[in-house]
This record gives C-alpha cells, structure tokens and sequence, in this order.
C-alpha cells in the first residue's frame, strides 16, 4: 500500500493514517477478523529397498507433532478465558509502515506476540500449567502407513499435521520415501513404474546374442539377449 505522506502528520500515527480505509493498525478487521489458521504439513523421511517397494509393506513411523492443548481447549489459560491480543487486537496481524522520502508503504505480518491467532493470556496466574499459556504442546505421534505395491510417491495422511488455529484444519503428514540406492536396479515411471535392469556384457553377446540367469526381485530369472541388441 502506498499514499502521498504529509509533512505534518505523524508517521507513527497509524490508526489516523488508515482510519479513511476501515484500517485500525494496518488491518481490515472488517473484512478479515479472525480467520482460521490452517495446520503446518509435516514431513518424514523413510527408508525403503526396491523390493518392499514392488513387493508392498506396511509400517509404522514415530515423530513429534504440535496438537491443541487437551487440557485447556487450546485457550492457554486455566480458566477457559480467551483474551484479545492486546498487540494486534485480535486481527492476528500486524501492520509494519515504513517511509520512503514522501511515500509510506505499509507491510502486514503475523503478529509476533500471539502467532496470528488473535488470542493472549497475558495473566500469569491464569496459564494453562501443560502448555503454558500457548495453547499448544509437542506430543510423540506414531502412525501406520502402507507402501502399495509399485507406488513409490509420497504418501500423505491428513490431520497428522500440526494443529490448526481458530477452528482451522490440522495440517498433514507427508512421508517421503527413500530408495535404498542398487547398481543393478533402475526405476522408470512414476504413475506405473516399472523396474529396469543394468546389465554389462560384452560386445559379442550384443552381436551374437546370449543367455544369461539374472538375480531379479523375485528370484533368479533365466533372460535371452537377442542377436544384434541395441545397447
């Protein structure tokens, strides 16, 4: 946002400054207020071999997550009391101005003090003793999951995320996975992989052609190279 500034007003004055636009702190409460605050995703790493890959597993794997605080509701405090950040006004933003010569540019950001949700305990004695004051606290999720057979993307749970604010949504759990390395395997494909061999032989087996027993994910196989095969 940029306006003409005024020698003689105050650039400290925000709430004059914007008042014209429905702004109070650089913030259109108006038409904003208090949204929800969807869940951050997180994500894990597992590990994999090419045959659990092609063969299909299922697994379980641990980490920690932020959850709404069971205790007090997620208000921070003992009581239930959700008290308005004094700091934002419960917009859960923050309008930052700067000036620029004769210019002013205005920058909203999240309110450092509440975290964007709108929301303060700022009553020592009124703090939720588990989460202490947040709202929130760090629990050890495990959850199981399933590699289907061929697929080799990155499986997403939703709600296994951190929690969301304001009635918003828990974010999700993605988990990459991550091929043990073969020099003897190659994937080739993503929607419907298939799996590709590596196999060095001599230039007379190309011309000639051959019989060889190769060591695949199901055993040893028994494969014909034919005569004048491309490399």
């Amino acid at each position: 946002y940029l306006e003409d500034f005024d020698d003689d007003q105050d650039p400290d004055d925000d709430d004059d400054m914007f008042s014209g636009f429905g702004f109070r702190n650089g913030f259109n409460q108006r038409t904003r207020g208090n949204m929800p605050i969807n869940g951050n995703n997180l994500q894990a790493t597992y590990s994999v071999s090419l045959k659990e890959i092609f063969a299909g597993k299922k697994d379980k794997i641990s980490y920690s997550r932020k959850e709404k605080c069971s205790k007090c509701n997620g208000t921070g405090s003992k009581s239930g009391k959700r008290n308005t950040c004094p700091t934002c006004h419960g917009s859960g933003m923050k309008s930052i101005v700067h000036r620029q010569g004769n210019m002013i540019m205005q920058q909203q950001v999240v309110c450092p003090d509440c975290k964007g949700t709108g929301y303060l305990n700022t009553d020592i004695n009124d703090k939720c003793n588990d989460c202490h004051g947040t709202g929130f606290r760090n629990v050890n999720e495990t959850v199981e999951f399933e590699i289907v057979r061929g697929n080799y993307a990155p499986i997403i749970i939703p709600g296994k995320g951190e929690a969301g604010q304001n009635g918003g949504v828990d974010g999700s759990l993605i988990i990459q996975l991550d091929i043990v390395n073969d020099t003897k395997f190659i994937i080739q494909g993503l929607n419907t992989p298939n799996l590709g061999y590596i196999l060095d032989c001599s230039y007379p087996q190309l011309v000639l052609g051959d019989t060889i027993k190769i060591d695949t994910l199901h055993g040893v196989k028994e494969v014909k190279i034919p005569e004048c095969a491309e490399p």
